[in-house]
């Protein structure tokens, strides 16, 4: 049954089998309220509760693992209509809403809420947490140790999706949250919802998985591998001790640059910009619109994003594989009771759609009640974040089913 400690006991199994005994490392811990009623939590506010004791898949022990989070909706009386929604690699527990010094800034996946769309505040209550290692709230490169000088920068664990999953589970424990309706998430979001479906099989009764495989593929891990490089070659980056001088700005440009030709598509591209070129002030340089947009949406994570908690996610992607340690993947799939929908994108080059097609396949033939729709996008990866239209309905009805 759920919340009778055999979820705790899961994640306990999970780290005895990685064969590794690390380190301590003990965060400050701030005053807050020593119990979570999602009920009394204000909808749309950053929320924060504090991991006494956390332990990654490598054997690393953290004191004070902080979880930022945010709550909208009601639970109803029976606590069976809750949502929980695990953000991609940059994101934030924002993922509906809107945020921001003027309040204008909409969350990452605020088309998929509303009366007509797939998530009705009216009748589910969702929680959204950001991710350990990042920098939006929760614990991460930026935080200090007890007693250190300076933020613990590139020495933060490594969290691998299963402890994603297994520091969102024992959140909702603090919440007194021993099952939800569904999990729900895309990219790397969908990596953790998959782990939530083999971690905790009594602990959500549907899945909805987005732009996510059964393991991360040579070529995305590779992806990952030249987006790291960038940080090498940038003198700033100071081995990721950059804290108090200037920042690695362009190691972490050249990354989001080379990240977002994998999340689009060469159709979008063409149609958006083929050759076409934009106004240059040095003669005899040519910009092309296509370059321009890249530094574009290099300069935009710059502003808003710490390049060590970059590192660390590209890592926790790259760690993605349900076998991994379990033996074959068709017993790891037998694991699983939740019912499973998997989408993918037409155009994805990073996770592809015969990726995410061959996992359904694998359920199918484990006995999972699962279920594969493919939705056709010009905008590649990101399509799980921008094609609301076609997600709404497909998103909607299997919530309802």
């Amino acid at each position: 049954m759920p919340g009778d400690g055999r979820d705790e006991r899961r994640c306990e199994k999970r780290v005895r089998t990685a064969g590794v005994t690390g380190r301590t490392i003990t965060f400050y811990a701030e005053a807050v309220e020593a119990k979570h009623f999602v009920e009394r939590l204000a909808n749309n506010q950053l929320h924060r509760v504090f991991l006494k004791e956390f332990e990654t898949e490598k054997g690393e022990r953290i004191v004070n693992l902080k979880l930022a989070y945010r709550v909208w909706g009601k639970p109803n009386a029976e606590r069976d209509n809750i949502l929980l929604i695990f953000h991609a690699l940059t994101g934030d527990a924002n993922c509906a809403g809107y945020t921001g010094p003027d309040g204008r800034v909409a969350g990452w996946w605020e088309a998929l809420f509303g009366r007509h769309a797939a998530i009705d505040l009216a009748q589910w209550c969702v929680i959204c947490a950001n991710h350990p290692g990042s920098c939006y709230g929760s614990s991460g490169p930026t935080d200090r140790e007890v007693g250190a000088t300076r933020p613990i920068g590139r020495d933060f664990p490594e969290f691998s999706p299963r402890d994603l999953a297994c520091a969102h589970k024992q959140l909702l424990d603090l919440l007194e949250i021993p099952s939800v309706h569904a999990v729900l998430g895309g990219s790397l979001g969908g990596m953790a919802a998959l782990e939530w479906a083999v971690l905790f099989p009594g602990a959500a009764k549907r899945a909805v998985v987005l732009a996510a495989p059964a393991a991360s593929s040579a070529q995305a891990i590779a992806f990952n591998h030249i987006q790291a490089k960038c940080f090498e070659i940038d003198p700033a980056f100071k081995n990721g001790d950059y804290y108090g001088g200037p920042r690695p700005m362009l190691a972490l440009s050249l990354a989001r640059q080379i990240a977002t030709i994998t999340y689009r598509s060469p159709g979008e591209f063409h149609s958006r910009f083929g050759r076409d070129t934009a106004f240059s002030p040095q003669p005899d340089a040519q910009a092309y619109l296509i370059q321009r947009y890249l530094d574009y949406q290099g300069e935009k994570l710059v502003r808003r994003f710490d390049p060590n908690s970059y590192l660390k996610l590209l890592a926790t992607l790259d760690r993605h594989d349900l076998a991994r340690g379990r033996g074959s993947l068709a017993e790891v799939l037998k694991a699983i009771r939740a019912q499973m929908c998997l989408i993918s994108i037409d155009s994805d080059i990073l996770y592809t759609g015969e990726e995410v097609e061959s996992l359904y396949r694998a359920m199918a033939e484990a006995g999972v009640a699962a279920q594969y729709k493919q939705i056709a996008s010009l905008h590649g990866h990101d399509g799980f974040l921008i094609e609301s239209d076609q997600l709404n309905p497909l998103v909607g009805k299997f919530l309802e089913t």
